[in-house]
């Protein structure tokens, strides 16, 4: 597990923490107590990997989406698969979840006794109109959500409020 602040002037634009799910969703909070950090803009959360593995940690992030609620999600893709029967298929995508749901239901359909490689990386970027606040129902909803579905190591950044000058 690793945390990290990923400004380096203070105050802090944000946090980053990775790991297993609970553990790296613990250390962004026990830095943001630390920090006296009560809200958050966003929260990213990354997996990368190769391959069935890879194809795991795809599924169980979009399974997450849909017990969101009303999180606004942001897609970051990057994947390249190479199938048995000697297709490939590569996707770079960035854009709002609703565009990225069919990309992912074709990636979905790959089975694992199909694919020869896979690797990739893949983010979503949760955002509430409310905001999120530390230890609060969206936190702790995004936290249990990615401890249930486990997408296994998993990369988060917190990105804080935009101070008013």
């Amino acid at each position: 597990m690793r945390l990290r602040h990923y400004a380096s002037h203070a105050p802090p634009r944000g946090l980053e923490a990775s790991g297993a799910p609970g553990q790296a969703f613990q250390a962004l909070l026990d830095e943001a107590t630390d920090q006296k950090i009560e809200r958050l803009e966003s929260l990213s959360a990354e997996v990368d990997g190769r391959g069935a593995e890879f194809l795991r940690a795809l599924t169980a992030m979009a399974l997450a989406v849909p017990q969101l609620g009303k999180a606004k999600v942001g897609v970051e893709m990057d994947a390249a698969l190479d199938l048995t029967d000697g297709t490939q298929l590569e996707v770079r995508y960035t854009g709002p979840w609703d565009r990225y749901r069919p990309l992912h239901d074709i990636v979905a359909r790959v089975k694992p006794e199909e694919l020869q490689g896979a690797s990739g990386t893949l983010r979503l970027r949760f955002a509430f109109s409310d905001g999120i606040t530390i230890g609060g129902p969206h936190f702790d909803t995004l936290r249990d959500v990615f401890v249930q579905l486990n997408p296994g190591s998993v990369r988060l950044r917190a990105e804080l409020p935009k101070v008013e000058a």
